[in-house]
């Protein structure tokens, strides 16, 4: 009697767990039902939302240079970066007034927001007078980046050691001060490339500084991922600081070689354009080789 007893209460038990899990059961094959029902219209911006937010962006962007150089008031009055600036400023606060919380992160500002301004700096600078300085340019570029970089690096270090910042070595080591100096190490002088337009200025000067700036940014993400790598580390040895510079080396050479390889194949390409009767495919071309590196 006791074991069909206790087959019973087992039995019961199984039968009432299984009467308790039908609805749940029946909860799952109703939202399963629901989800594969066909829709005639639907609405899905987050399926869509980063490259429209993107696509967007840069459509109203290329629309405000259009009319900023067409229109003699706005050139008078404010630099270019500043309409820029508030391009910006009125995308997010759009963005913000409907509740579409995006943030940009670093891969897709790598992927698709590098590209062109990279292809646009890059196919408006044949000049012979940067490639004549470019010796020059190179030397404030790289050395001066990454003396900016250990000099802002090696400041802050100082100033958390001497108690300055309420902060203590060991919250803030000296790897971590000079990740933030590579982090701001570069200088990006839109402001005086604007006015040096205005005013005309030398050619040397101009194309020393645009030089500069243009490189300078290759140089900051290079150095910038290295001392990332570093600052995770447990331990850090020579061997790693050598194997860094290195990487860095070979990274910055590597992009040089493939960005000529990329130049000289739309080169060749683009030098029978002329049989495709279009202006369109030689846009989209040089558009293509800009993304492909």
């Amino acid at each position: 009697m006791a074991v069909t007893h206790s087959n019973a209460g087992l039995i019961n038990r199984r039968n009432n767990h299984r009467y308790n899990e039908t609805p749940k059961d029946n909860d799952s094959v109703t939202d399963s039902h629901n989800e594969a029902q066909i829709r005639l219209a639907g609405f899905n911006f987050t399926h869509v939302e980063t490259p429209f937010i993107i696509a967007t962006f840069l459509a109203l962007t290329i629309i405000c240079k259009i009319v900023f150089h067409h229109s003699n008031f706005l050139a008078s009055t404010i630099p270019e970066s500043v309409l820029l600036i508030i391009v910006g400023t009125a995308v997010g606060g759009f963005l913000s007034a409907f509740n579409v919380r995006y943030v940009l992160d670093a891969e897709v500002f790598f992927q698709f927001l590098l590209p062109p301004i990279m292809l646009e700096s890059g196919y408006f600078l044949y000049n012979k007078v940067f490639f004549g300085n470019l010796g020059t340019i190179i030397l404030f570029a790289f050395v001066g980046t990454l003396f900016n970089a250990l000099t802002i690096g090696s400041s802050l270090f100082g100033c958390v050691t001497g108690g300055l910042t309420g902060l203590t070595p060991d919250n803030m080591t000296y790897l971590h001060s000079l990740l933030f100096g590579s982090l701001i190490s570069a200088v990006d002088p839109v402001a005086v490339i604007a006015v040096f337009d205005d005013v005309q200025v030398n050619e040397q000067l101009y194309f020393l500084v645009f030089g500069e700036s243009l490189l300078n940014d290759a140089v900051t993400v290079v150095l910038h991922k290295m001392m990332y790598a570093l600052s995770i580390l447990p331990t850090v040895e020579v061997g790693m600081v050598a194997l860094g510079i290195c990487s860095m080396l070979m990274v910055s050479i590597g992009g040089i070689i493939i960005g000529m390889l990329f130049g000289m194949f739309a080169a060749f390409i683009t030098k029978y354009t002329k049989f495709l009767e279009g202006l369109c495919y030689l846009k989209s071309i040089i558009l293509l080789i800009g993304y492909s590196p």
